[in-house]
Formats: structure tokens, C-alpha cells, sequence
């Protein structure tokens, strides 16, 4: 992930593996569902090398789960957007920035149906867990005992999660994750 912006980005287990060298743990997921294809789930997530290599062995096609929470370190507003539903997400997230002043600044990632995952540096003396739309429409929180999947994961039907600009393609070294070095 410090790499600068390349010509060949990484692949999904190159990806994988550059997580877990900025102390981020994963897992696979599987491209249809998202569900993990361990059998603890997010439990099951790690930062060996050996291990991830295993799983992307046996699932080559897998996206890359991270657990939230004290474990890798993270927390995500997960933004859904779904227009047959009126779901907008950002929008909703618009509304309560223009109330209630604007976050701080952090990666983001878009999913594969246009979504967003903001992703932000775990806090130990703030209890963050799940919700699904409790802050607002189309507004769920990933906190500890949720997960994620991080970019360049790839969907069945070919969605991508992709960082957006100023994201870690573009990170210089020493940048951070949400508090990571990378």
C-alpha cells in the first residue's frame, strides 16, 4: 500500500498481503455474498503470510475481509446507496455533515454498487458497534464484530472496491491506514 501509483496495481493476494504488513488482519470472503469462507469468519482473520497464502490457494477468486474493531485497529460508516430503494447514503451522511459539521478527513472506498467505506482509526475508550441504518437511511456502522471488504476485492459480477483518489495507490511511505504505518 506505500507503493506509489503503478501501471500494474496489485492483485487481490498481493493486496492481502500488503494489509497485513501494515498490522491489518484478513480473511476471504466469498465474491457472491461477501460472507466469510472461513469458519470462525472475521474471527479466523490473521497476519500470516503462510496462512493468506493457503486461502488464496483454496479461494483464488476471494475479496479481502478485515474485522473491525480492537482487533485490526479499524471502524467504517458504511455508506449504501440503492437507488430501487431511495436508499442514499451519502446523501443521508450529507444531511447530518450540514447539521452537524463535517467528519474528519479519512480513506474512503468505493463498493461495487457506488457505496462508500469511511474508514477510521479504532478509539479503545469509545465502544463502536454494528448498527444498519440507526444513525440514518442508508448509513450502517462496522464496529467491533463487523468487517468490511477492502479494495481491489472484486465481486461475482465483476463490482470492484476501489480506493478513491488520494487513497493508498496513491500513499507515499510512511503514510497511514487510519492510523497505520504503512
Amino acid at each position: 500500500m506505500s507503493q506509489q501509483a503503478q501501471p500494474n496495481p496489485p492483485t487481490v493476494f498481493e493486496a492481502a498481503l500488503d494489509y497485513t504488513r501494515c498490522n491489518i488482519p484478513i480473511f476471504p470472503c466469498n465474491p457472491i455474498d461477501k460472507k466469510p469462507l472461513t469458519p470462525k469468519g472475521f474471527k479466523d482473520a490473521t497476519r500470516d503470510e503462510t496462512q493468506i497464502l493457503r486461502w488464496w490457494q483454496q479461494y483464488p477468486n476471494a475479496m479481502i475481509g478485515a474485522p473491525m474493531g480492537p482487533t485490526s485497529g479499524l471502524w467504517a460508516v458504511d455508506l449504501d446507496l440503492d437507488p430501487a430503494k431511495k436508499i442514499d447514503g451519502r446523501a443521508t451522511l450529507d444531511q447530518l455533515t450540514a447539521q452537524r459539521g463535517p467528519l474528519p478527513p479519512t480513506w474512503a472506498a468505493v463498493t461495487p454498487r457506488g457505496g462508500r467505506h469511511l474508514i477510521f482509526a479504532w478509539d479503545p475508550n469509545v465502544e463502536i458497534r454494528n448498527s444498519a441504518s440507526k444513525i440514518g437511511p442508508g448509513i450502517d456502522v462496522r464496529g467491533n464484530g463487523g468487517y468490511i471488504c477492502l479494495p481491489p476485492s472484486r465481486n461475482a459480477t465483476g463490482g470492484t472496491y476501489q480506493w478513491e483518489p488520494g487513497g493508498p495507490q496513491n500513499a507515499r511511505p510512511g503514510t497511514t491506514l487510519a492510523g497505520h504505518a504503512c
